[in-house]
């Protein structure tokens, strides 16, 4: 009897082992379905539950996708020099936000109905060589999907059931509930009424394309003590900052308004600085502040200089005025720049110099339309880039012995807005000697406007070249080699340029941190923190940063940098 049993049992393991050898071991499956009209969405699932899901149209696939690991939602996105990552939790939570500063608007949901819509049975139909069953809404929406018993496709319909839930929970008006428990253990060979099963491949696939980037935004991120921390000791926002300089531990800083302000490093607080007029632009100079004010009815600018506490006891010496000069119409650029050896001012048709008294009539034409102006002198010529925001802006020079205005640029064509510096699209928001080549120029681009663009271009004589920029990628391990993809529609923004405090370097700061060019290939590169505290950065012993509002005028960026050297 006990050896009869044991053969029982013998045989019932090898039956057993021989059926699970037999039945197909889960795979790996990529699906593409496609409508009519070109849209297309690539699914690909992994055997053991990571889930990604893509989506193009008209075969140019849209920026990003869905990754879905562990039942955890992620968007990834192109991000600066390579992806970026935020959970489903995260970007949630930011809409809330959003929505609660009037900034997002929402649909009136009033009528949507309280009631689980009805599904109804429809005809057999085949697809991609597998037979399926076609369900609708009873309401007769157009909304329908079709499900097949095919094994093998049972992994599509558990990646659209993650779908359908995920899009149900941000509110999508639409009956997706409804198919989620006909669809969670089935095939899917169509779904949305338009989407079809064009394609489908059981290979192995890289398990590197279920990772995540390594730059990803949780909700801790957005909703953790450090944000508490920071609504404590934020410094008031300056809002529309336009310019600054730094002296002895203290920024003086002027905002489209004509009013100046002076911030105290050690303090970190921000007070009124006195002036004697509403101020069109400044500078500093061997410790003595110059200022050009706006003259009765905007007529004329009034040139001003005073020297600043630290030379002259606390509260250094009073403004002395230096002249008044005639403007053309009061509304070209007014520019007073102390980097050269004397202040020069551009107001009219001339340049003046106070220091010298000479001025020269300026023969050539600037950009008329109205700008923020940034402006650097070597060996006798004085540079000016124009930043209109989305009317471009470009960059001029002039000869200080002469008053001969020319405007490098580099103009394309083929495009609209082509070419290495266009005045016509190309904002030019800094200058800076090149630190790997001492007879040129660099300068700075950055727009953003619905999308982001910038970089960084080198002036040598009337030629331009880019000597750098970073696009919004997807590819993990990009870098720069010298080489613009002229495919990407988006690229870095760069906000501000400036020498450094000893020569040999160069600082630009853009959307996503502050690079250090000192004459190599790539410069070096301080991305921003998550959290950053306060509206002034004064941690860098090199510059500090402003955070300000000033490009809200031209485009839609919002929120941008100005990058004070110390």
């Amino acid at each position: 009897m006990l050896r009869r049993n044991l053969m029982n049992l013998a045989l019932l393991t090898l039956v057993v082992f021989c059926g699970l050898s037999s039945a197909p071991a889960a795979a790996d499956v990529t699906a593409v379905f496609t409508s009519n009209q070109g849209w297309q969405i690539v699914i690909e699932v992994a055997a053991d539950g990571p889930i990604r899901i893509r989506e193009s149209s008209r075969g140019d696939f849209e920026a990003g996708y869905t990754l879905i690991r562990d039942g955890k939602y992620y968007e990834v996105s192109p991000g600066p020099g390579g992806p970026v990552a935020i959970s489903a939790e995260a970007a949630d939570y930011l809409f809330r936000q959003g929505v609660s500063r009037g900034e997002i608007i929402l649909s009136d949901k009033s009528h949507r109905s309280l009631h689980k819509p009805e599904l109804v049975r429809q005809e057999q139909v085949r697809i991609a060589g597998y037979t399926g069953t076609r369900y609708s809404l009873a309401s007769g929406s157009g909304e329908s999907v079709v499900v097949s018993e095919a094994p093998e496709l049972k992994p599509l319909g558990n990646a659209i059931d993650h779908l359908f839930a995920q899009m149900d929970s941000r509110g999508h008006e639409s009956g997706l509930a409804a198919f989620r428990p006909l669809i969670a253990s089935r095939g899917v060979l169509s779904f949305f009424g338009e989407l079809s099963l064009t394609q489908v491949s059981f290979e192995t696939i890289d398990r590197s394309r279920f990772a995540l980037p390594g730059n990803v935004t949780e909700l801790s991120d957005v909703v953790g003590p450090s944000v508490e921390v920071q609504a404590e000791h934020t410094d008031q926002e300056q809002r529309d900052i336009v310019k600054g300089v730094y002296h002895d531990k203290a920024l003086y800083l002027l905002d489209d308004s004509g009013a100046m302000q002076v911030w105290s490093e050690e303090s970190r607080t921000g007070r009124p600085f006195k002036v004697p007029g509403s101020v069109l632009s400044f500078c500093l100079m061997d410790k003595n502040l110059w200022a050009a004010t706006k003259g009765q009815r905007g007529k004329s600018v009034m040139l001003w200089t005073r020297q600043l506490p630290s030379q002259s006891g606390p509260d250094g010496g009073e403004w002395q005025r230096v002249g008044s000069f005639t403007r053309n119409g009061g509304n070209e650029a007014v520019v007073l720049d102390c980097s050269g050896i004397e202040p020069v001012l551009v107001a009219g048709n001339r340049a003046i110099m106070p220091v010298s008294g000479s001025a020269v009539e300026l023969a050539g034409q600037m950009s008329t339309h109205p700008a923020l102006v940034v402006s650097y002198v070597k060996d006798g010529m004085l540079w000016l880039g124009f930043n209109s925001g989305e009317w471009g802006g470009g960059l001029h020079r002039i000869r200080l012995s002469d008053g001969t205005v020319d405007s490098p640029s580099h103009i394309d064509p083929a495009s609209p807005c082509g070419g290495r510096l266009n005045p016509d699209c190309d904002p030019v928001t800094g200058l800076a000697p090149d630190p790997a080549n001492p007879k040129c120029m660099l300068a700075t681009i950055g727009l953003v406007h619905m999308m982001s663009r910038g970089s960084v271009v080198q002036v040598c004589g009337n030629d331009v070249s880019v000597i750098y920029t970073k696009p919004y990628t997807l590819d993990p391990n990009w870098r720069w080699a010298g080489i613009i993809d002229e495919d990407n529609q988006g690229s870095v923004a760069f906000y501000a340029l400036a020498p450094g405090r000893t020569g040999g370097t160069a600082f630009a700061v853009a959307s996503d941190g502050v690079y250090q060019f000192v004459g190599s290939t790539e410069p070096n590169f301080a991305p921003f923190q998550r959290q950053r505290i306060g509206a002034i950065d004064w941690s860098n012993p090199d510059y500090v940063l402003v955070r300000t509002q000033m490009n809200q005028r031209h485009s839609l960026s919002g929120g941008s940098y100005l990058l004070i050297p110390r």
